[in-house]
């Protein structure tokens, strides 16, 4: 399946969409970012205000400098006509896949580079932190519950969507997490056990199965060092150094 999709620039999109909900200045927007969107939109926050002021010459947002008594002043920005036919039109974009750098996946992927226990734990804190991850969620929803029936019931409605697929999402990378951390656990006895296979084929001699073929552990290849057996280890290519 080919996906496509237009999603344009991320920052600008998530600035869009949170000055849609109401005005908010630089800060405000920085913070609103990181408490409703962080999780699951990936933007470069840095460059919040250099956007800002590059959407404002583009005409999809306009800002008014607010006088405060005690406090430096604010520069607050709202959508224009022109930003919010622009937003809209996004909203009706096709949807595409959802863009990742998944850390885990990485590591899983050079897990050949790595001691099998250590990332083993390495894992096994990533699905701890996804777990507690999972435990904020649900802390959000039982506050966005109650708000479903206010006068502001469909802003809320629309966030509690968005936060039961983050939890269905959650859930299954905290399953998926703890399943993978323990099959890297269990590497060394799984090679092992492949390795103990391989030598009972070949010093069966015929292709056949011999009876070593059941040893499946590293207590199963130390045996076979310890019976002079072990030394062709390292071979890969079947005969070689046993001809003689």
């Amino acid at each position: 399946m080919t996906w496509t999709s237009d999603d344009g620039d991320p920052l600008e999109f998530a600035l869009l969409a949170l000055i849609s909900v109401k005005p908010m200045s630089g800060y405000d927007l920085a913070q609103a970012f990181d408490h409703a969107l962080s999780s699951w939109w990936t933007a470069p926050r840095s460059q919040i205000y250099p956007r800002l002021k590059q959407m404002e010459r583009e005409g999809r947002v306009t800002s008014e400098e607010i006088i405060q008594s005690g406090r430096p002043n604010k520069r607050v920005y709202q959508l224009t006509a022109a930003g919010n036919e622009y937003l809209h039109q996004r909203l009706l974009y096709e949807i595409g896949p959802p863009t990742m750098n998944h850390g885990m996946l990485m590591r899983v992927f050079l897990s050949h580079e790595v001691e099998p226990e250590r990332l083993s734990e390495l894992i096994g804190d990533y699905a701890d932190s996804t777990e507690a991850w999972i435990n904020e969620l649900r802390q959000i929803r039982a506050g966005l519950v109650p708000k479903v029936g206010s006068a502001r019931g469909q802003k809320a409605h629309s966030q509690l969507l968005v936060n039961e697929h983050l939890l269905e999402m959650a859930s299954l990378e905290l399953k998926g997490a703890r399943r993978l951390a323990e099959s890297i656990r269990q590497i060394p006895d799984t090679i092992a056990g492949a390795r103990a296979r391989e030598l009972a084929v070949r010093f069966r001699g015929d292709g056949v199965p011999g009876p070593l073929e059941g040893l499946a552990s590293g207590d199963a290849v130390a045996d076979l060092v310890q019976d002079g057996v072990g030394e062709v280890a390292d071979i890969d290519e079947p005969g070689l150094g046993v001809d003689g």
